[in-house]
C-alpha cells in the first residue's frame, strides 16, 4: 500500500508541474498515446499468443488511463484554483 501511495503523491506531482508550466492537457494525452504505441510494438514482439497481447495490453491502456485520469483530474484543480486567484 505504501508502495501505491507514492506512486499516486508522483503522479499528482507531475500534474502539479504540468499546470504549473503550463502544458496543456492535450499534449499530455497526445504523449500517452504515443507511450500506448510504443508498448503496443513492444508487446506484438514477444513471444505470447495473439490472446495474450491483448490482455498484455488491455492492462497497460487501463494503467494509462487511469494515470491520465489522476494527473488531469489535479491539473484541473489547480487551473481552476488558478483562476480564482
Amino acid at each position: 500500500m505504501d508502495t501505491l501511495m507514492k506512486i499516486f503523491d508522483k503522479t499528482l506531482i507531475i500534474a502539479f508541474v504540468h499546470a504549473k508550466v503550463g502544458l496543456e492537457p492535450k499534449w499530455y494525452k497526445s504523449a500517452f498515446q504515443d507511450l500506448l504505441n510504443g508498448f503496443f510494438s513492444i508487446v506484438q514482439q514477444t513471444h505470447f499468443n495473439h490472446e495474450e497481447q491483448l490482455k498484455i495490453i488491455n492492462a497497460i491502456g487501463k494503467i494509462i488511463n487511469f494515470e491520465q485520469q489522476i494527473v488531469l483530474e489535479a491539473y484541473e484543480k489547480h487551473h481552476q484554483e488558478a483562476l480564482k486567484k
